[in-house]
């Protein structure tokens, strides 16, 4: 990143914090309204919303393979002043918290999605690189699960309306291929059936003379219906998540939109309206 980026977020309210970052001012105000605008725009294919909470139960980590193949990306935390108690798992990846609410049971043709919200933290073997690779972030995802071709299709028409968002914000955007799943582990042969299937693609943006990922669409087929006994139609459900690091768009949209909320595109400056 650039010094000139980061001093023109910085003056957007976008902070540099140790490894993370502090938003006020504008960052803050942009941050509130991506929030309310994902919310509105994935929540038109939602049943219903969660909110996550910072900490995971180690036991989902393990059922849904999380520290089978990514064990180097999960922090965990304790006390110091109580030793012998078992850290803490932080949340990796918000979905996860979704599954084991529908654990065990049949789903009707209908299936379930929600909106789920919640503060993530990885690892990533310190790798971190400010404003767009932090360590902890807010994410922001529609997750569906159901039979197959429900999901499938709940799939593509949220696909569709992100598009249509992206465009309508005149956010330069593409959709590419990617093959850094966060389910299937990261071996050479996980990726090859991850490009293969075309089971990832992530949402690009320009900004700050950077070419930025702000989003994901992850289609898991029935591993975590496998992994947490989910069925409909008698078999494993199938499912999908489509995710956002609201920080990575704040940083974005500050740099792409400036630090003045009525030099913002009109949807984004309803929300900052509304908060």
């Amino acid at each position: 990143m650039s010094h000139d980026l980061e001093r023109e977020l910085a003056r957007r309210g976008f902070l540099r914090s140790r490894d993370g970052c502090l938003l006020t001012g504008a960052a803050e105000r942009l941050f509130v309204a991506w929030q309310g605008l994902l919310g509105e725009a994935l929540g038109e294919f939602a049943d219903g919303a969660l909110v996550a909470p910072a900490f995971i139960d180690d036991q989902v980590l393990r059922d849904s393979a999380y520290l089978e193949h990514f064990p180097q990306l999960v922090f965990s935390t304790g006390n110091a002043l109580h030793p012998q108690q078992a850290a803490r798992p932080l949340t990796p990846a918000a979905c996860l918290h979704f599954y084991p609410l529908l654990r065990d049971q049949a789903l009707g043709d209908e299936g379930r999605a929600v909106v789920i919200r919640g503060r993530c933290a990885r690892y990533e073997d310190a790798r971190w690189a400010f404003p767009f690779r932090l360590p902890s972030f807010e994410m922001v995802e529609l997750v569906g699960v159901g039979n197959a071709a429900g999901v499938g299709a709940l799939c593509e028409r949220a696909r569709a309306r992100v598009i249509q968002l992206f465009e309508a914000l005149e956010m330069t955007s593409a959709l590419e291929p990617a093959t850094d799943s966060f389910y299937l582990g990261d071996g050479d042969g996980a990726q090859v059936v991850q490009k293969l299937r075309g089971l990832k693609t992530e949402m690009v943006v320009s900004a700050g003379g950077e070419r930025v990922a702000v989003g994901s669409i992850n289609r898991h087929e029935a591993f975590f219906g496998e992994r947490f006994a989910i069925r409909t139609d008698g078999s494993p459900a199938s499912s999908f998540c489509i995710a956002f690091g609201l920080e990575r768009l704040v940083a974005c949209g500050l740099s792409t939109w400036g630090g003045e909320p009525s030099d913002w595109p009109i949807a984004v400056a309803k929300h900052v309206a509304l908060s």
